[in-house]
């Protein structure tokens, strides 16, 4: 869609006046300058005005090219050397000739002005070059019509048009596209922002470091060596500038290199070099400095967006659970925190498209950043939310009370007008010293409103630390998360291969080395842990660690599947799928290196949002895994619905089976299920030969178990594996 940008008459007015007289003022200092140096113009900004004013107000403003042609024999008739009707002649060819170069610029080529990508400058470097060139072949012929010359002079006058031309787009629009354009057009893009932070006295040096590389390449042209000098002494300062700040210090650069340039072979002429050498140098360097400046810029900025990410939640835009801790951390004052989770989230998600449940949260979202009085909000997980405002604890009832009024009215999402109820918890701070605290505090007491009943504020206060195990391990849980005091097991997963085992997989499990207690299991602290938002940074890095370490298995020759147990929160969260597509690229894994297990009972009370996310994942090549089968209560249609790709029979169905017919007839008729939807069946929880020989005879092709190989460090595994391979 073309940019406009809507003046109105008297500014279109000015904007006519204003190119009219830059125009003629640029045509009679190129004539001056003509005067001393024969036919050629040191850089012909006419076109360059041309072109911007076409590209930048549309084309509708093109006809002005032709009452600029003539104004000037008009006005100041001493300077004209042609018939009118020759200069009506190249005003015509200029309108339709660069109306033709924006159209292929916009419409074909897409290009935008500012450059916003190195694509971008590249195109408009390309068509710089090619568009003179052919608009100068007719100006050429009518020049050689005029005063003959025949094949030589032809050629000399299309040089010219074409060198002069092409240098003053190269040079001239970017400076006008880059500074005046987004004061003029409000709907330019904000891609001319400055990148780079460069302090002053870094500019003044590499401005001072190209105008003497200027002059002293100049200097050595006077002493009639040759215009090679130019060239090697101004090449280099320019890359740098480009290099060091992109295109806002590439463009400033070209312009006092060409400045510089015409205004000492004006003072100092010489017969060593050519003007025509002179265009050409700087066209050179003017193409390879806005490259390589849109080349740096484009990854400066893919990498502030990347770190921008970091802090920001994809979907609702808002700042994610690490850009509130930042925030946190530099605000001082007495500040209230407000945790809000939505409740029965899954429940509202029923008979949603996954397009719809995305849209309620941005909704909801937009309703939390919409609260009056809030300093700061932020989308810390799926469906949870935090809000900071000023105050003090005697100000957290009607915060928690303002809170539940923004949910009062329905939102509407697609046909449905949904009624959404929160849970919050809020804490205290006073120094931004604290934010781990409150946010540990904020966190116990937004866990307390679920258990109260949801639909209401609870305050963290003092006495909800009477139930200390509750709060020590609150807090020493965030504790673990700091100091990372949480490693991962590896157990190992065998195959039927044939009449042999085989090891061909591992599962992730998390401990805990607790700096008083040694090593603890999942039923120490799994359960708490699954209701704290905390649990979605655990599982990011339980995924990071895995990842981690299945390349340095696979550098050291060890082909293994890493299997991983998701929290129920972290398997319905859709950005499950991009953040584990940016740890593999990270890594340089193929999806297919994980399974990711997701619990029975998160597929059995969850409809929609764990379909779509199975789903994803399995589009991104990633197999799942349905965990503790048997545990849940799913219905096999459940199952169907739902597209993992293993069962993982539950160890309660395991035991006893090679001495009690019930239990083993459990196991075959659990088998005949993953075999009717086409599971991989994995039996785990084998405590002894027996049981291994009657999952084997039933048929199940992966088993797991303490008979088999305990869980061990990374370390102690592959030791225990090189081991077995002997």
């Amino acid at each position: 869609m073309e940019r406009r940008p809507g003046l109105s008459p008297m500014k279109s007015i000015a904007v006519a006046a204003l190119y009219l007289a830059a125009w003629v003022g640029s045509d009679l200092l190129g004539a001056f300058y003509n005067g001393a140096h024969g036919t050629f113009y040191p850089w012909y900004l006419g076109a360059a005005l041309t072109f911007y004013l076409i590209y930048t107000f549309g084309y509708a403003y093109a006809p002005l090219a032709i009452i600029a042609e003539i104004a000037r024999p008009v006005l100041f008739p001493a300077t004209a050397h042609l018939s009118f009707l020759v200069y009506l002649e190249f005003g015509v060819i200029a309108a339709i000739g660069y109306s033709i170069v924006v159209l292929i610029l916009k419409r074909v080529l897409a290009v935008r002005l500012p450059f916003a990508t190195f694509q971008d400058a590249a195109n408009f470097c390309g068509v710089a070059i090619v568009a003179p060139l052919i608009l100068a072949l007719i100006p050429g012929a009518i020049a050689v019509s005029i005063f003959g010359g025949g094949w030589q002079h032809f050629l000399r006058e299309v040089v010219s048009f074409w060198v002069g031309d092409t240098l003053g787009l190269l040079v001239l629009v970017p400076i006008l596209a880059t500074y005046l354009t987004p004061r003029i057009v409000r709907e330019a893009e904000d891609s001319s922002a400055p990148v780079f932070d460069i302090q002053v006295r870094e500019r003044i040096l590499l401005y001072a470091t190209v105008v003497g590389a200027t002059l002293l390449g100049y200097a050595a042209v006077l002493t009639g060596v040759s215009g090679d000098p130019l060239r090697y002494f101004v090449f280099l300062p320019l890359m740098w500038m480009a290099a060091r700040g992109g295109l806002r210090l590439a463009i400033p650069g070209i312009f006092v290199t060409d400045a510089l340039t015409s205004v000492l072979n004006y003072i100092f002429p010489t017969t060593s070099i050519h003007p025509i050498d002179l265009q050409t140098f700087i066209v050179i360097s003017a193409i390879s400095s806005l490259s390589v400046g849109a080349l740096v810029d484009q990854r400066a900025r893919a990498e502030r967006q990347t770190r921008a990410l970091a802090f920001t939640n994809p979907l609702s835009g808002l700042p994610n659970r690490r850009g509130l801790e930042r925030w946190l951390g530099r605000t001082e004052g007495a500040l209230l925190l407000a945790l809000i989770d939505i409740d029965h989230m899954k429940l509202t998600n029923e008979g949603l498209t996954r397009a719809a449940g995305d849209e309620l949260l941005k909704r909801i979202a937009e309703r939390c950043d919409d609260f009056v009085g809030a300093e700061f909000v932020a989308h810390v997980s799926a469906d949870e939310f935090a809000l900071v405002a000023r105050g003090t604890a005697e100000n957290a009832e009607q915060l928690g009370r303002r809170i539940a009024e923004i949910f009062e009215e329905p939102i509407a999402v697609e046909e449905h007008e949904l009624y959404v109820s929160v849970s919050v918890g809020i804490a205290v701070a006073s120094s931004a010293s604290e934010y781990e605290e409150v946010l540990r505090h904020a966190d116990l007491a937004m866990y307390r409103a679920k258990q109260a009943g949801r639909g209401r504020a609870v305050l963290y206060t003092a006495d909800l630390a009477d139930e200390k195990r509750t709060l020590s391990l609150a807090t020493e849980l965030h504790a673990a998360v700091r100091n990372r005091e949480f490693v991962l097991f590896y157990q190992p997963i065998f195959e039927f291969i044939g009449e042999n085992l085989r090891c061909t997989g591992v599962e992730a499990l998390l401990r805990w080395n607790h700096p008083r207690l040694g090593f603890l299991e999942p039923a120490a602290f799994l359960d708490f842990l699954e209701n704290m938002t905390l649990a979605e940074r655990v599982g990011l890095w339980v995924l990071g660690e895995a990842a981690r370490q299945a390349r340095e298995w696979l550098d050291a020759d060890i082909d293994l599947q890493v299997w991983i147990n998701l929290f129920p929160r972290q398997a319905l969260d859709p950005q499950l799928p991009e953040h584990l597509k940016t740890l593999l690229d990270e890594h340089g894994l193929s999806p297919s290196r994980f399974v990711l297990e997701i619990v029975e009972r998160v597929i059995a009370e969850d409809t929609n949002d764990i379909e779509r996310a199975v789903r994803a994942l399995r589009n991104l090549g990633t197999m799942t895994a349905i965990d503790d089968f048997g545990t849940g209560h799913s219905s096999l249609a459940r199952l169907r619905e739902v597209p993992v790709d293993v069962m993982k029979i539950d160890q309660q169905f395991v035991a006893r089976c090679e001495i009690d017919d019930k239990a083993s007839g459990v196991v075959q008729a659990v088998l005949k299920i993953a075999q009717e939807l086409r599971l991989r069946p994995l039996a785990e929880g084998i405590e002894n030969e027996a049981q291994l020989e009657r999952l084997r005879f039933y048929g199940c092709r992966y088993v797991q178990g303490y008979f088999l190989a305990r869980p061990m460090r990374a370390d102690d595994f592959f030791r225990w594996l090189t081991a077995s391979r002997v």
